[in-house]
This record gives C-alpha cells, sequence and structure tokens, in this order.
C-alpha cells in the first residue's frame, strides 16, 4: 500500500543565485523542482513523498543539485527550520520543539 502524501513547504537560498534567471529556472525544473513555485531566492514546494523528513530532504537535493543553489532554511507552516551542517556528517534539519518534524539527516 502506498502511503505517499503532499507535504507543503518553502525553502529558502542563501540568496547568491537568482533563481528566476532563465538558465536556472530552467535548470531547477530540469533537477526535478517541477513541483515548486520559484521565485528570486526560494522555492515553494507541494513534494509528493512518504514523509516530511523524505520530501524535504528530496527537494534540497534536487534544489542543490543546481550550480549555485545552496538551501539554507526551510519553512513549513508557521515553523523556521534550519539547515545547519553537522561537522560529523551530513546536514541536519534541526526543527524547533513546535514543528510537526523531528531531526533528520540530510
Amino acid at each position: 500500500m502506498d502511503r505517499r502524501s503532499v507535504h507543503y513547504f518553502e525553502l529558502e537560498t542563501d540568496r547568491t543565485v537568482d533563481l528566476l534567471d532563465d538558465a536556472c529556472f530552467d535548470a531547477l525544473y530540469e533537477a526535478g523542482c517541477d513541483d515548486a513555485l520559484i521565485g528570486h531566492y526560494r522555492l515553494d514546494f507541494a513534494r509528493e513523498a512518504e514523509s516530511l523528513e523524505a520530501a524535504l530532504s528530496s527537494a534540497k537535493a534536487d534544489a542543490e543539485s543546481v550550480a549555485g543553489v545552496r538551501i539554507v532554511a526551510a519553512k513549513i507552516g508557521a515553523d523556521d527550520i534550519d539547515f545547519t551542517p553537522s561537522p560529523d556528517g551530513p546536514a541536519v534539519l534541526n526543527a524547533p520543539a513546535s514543528a510537526e518534524s523531528r531531526a533528520v539527516a540530510i
């Protein structure tokens, strides 16, 4: 049984690249971000996945596969989430206690 559902969230970049630049916009679409509304420095996703963590992780990976794009934060509803690099391994999704997600390695 498929337990996938649609998760809605926003990813914010470090603002070094304008995502609405034609080449960047096209590259994001080709990289799999065709389920996002793209702004100058953010992507608003409606991503289908088995969990929120999977949706965030795959969206971040797709966006960052485009040259120059670096995701620094996510917003889910009213909760801000920060992608903090871990000195011992992959970045960790650090959510406030009120967020619907748990910390997850990405």
